[in-house]
């Protein structure tokens, strides 16, 4: 099932609290932080709507795209990452994917709210397959909105990057002849940046 839940945008921009992975059935949606007094303060901005997903069934690719819409959305960013038909020269049968779910679900709620809360979006949603994916077939999509292009591009372009490099999913690639499972090397190497960009 989809976890949505609605966090008040940032202004000025600072990350969003964490959503709760697991809510209960019944849940209401909770506001990250309570409004100001009527009167007091700007106007509140609208609330940034946020959805992430981690699923063993085929990812409704549109479905993450109308999660996002807002009135006050001037443009959706989408991206689509799908299993290609070869791995180093060898035709591929499938991907498999493997997830320790309660990390991964944290992991994906953490990165939704912090791009949410660095880029001032008005929608979040993000959802990765487990278990098999054919050839062609949509293993994770991301889809931000926001006021302009530029914040909903750079979001997408981030979050792409940040799941690889931080939430436990792991992939083996199933090809003619043998089978892989593969080291995020791209993870890998993200996560080298941060520690020297840290220690320096």
């Amino acid at each position: 099932h989809y976890l949505t839940l609605h966090i008040p945008a940032a202004l000025p921009r600072r990350p969003c609290p964490m959503p709760d992975p697991h809510p209960l059935p019944g849940d209401a949606p909770r506001p990250a932080d309570d409004p100001p007094p009527a009167g007091q303060g700007a106007p509140d901005p609208p609330p940034c709507k946020i959805t992430t997903l981690l699923t063993p069934h085929p990812l409704d690719v549109p479905s993450f795209s109308a999660a996002v819409g807002s009135p006050a959305a001037g443009a959706v960013s989408t991206f689509v990452g799908t299993t290609r038909d070869s791995w180093d020269g060898k035709p591929t049968l499938r991907l498999e994917y493997e997830a320790y779910a309660p990390m991964a679900e944290a992991a994906l709620g953490a990165l939704a709210a912090t791009a949410a809360g660095r880029w001032g979006l008005t929608g979040f949603a993000a959802g990765h397959r487990t278990g098999t994916v054919g050839v062609g077939e949509a293993s994770v999509v991301i889809a931000a909105s926001s006021a302009h292009r530029a914040d909903a591009l750079a979001a997408v372009a981030w979050a792409i990057d940040e799941l690889k490099a931080t939430v436990p999913i792991w992939k083996k690639e199933v090809f003619v002849g043998g089978e892989v499972w593969q080291e995020n090397a791209e993870g890998r190497a993200l996560m080298m940046e941060k520690r020297q960009r840290g220690a320096g």
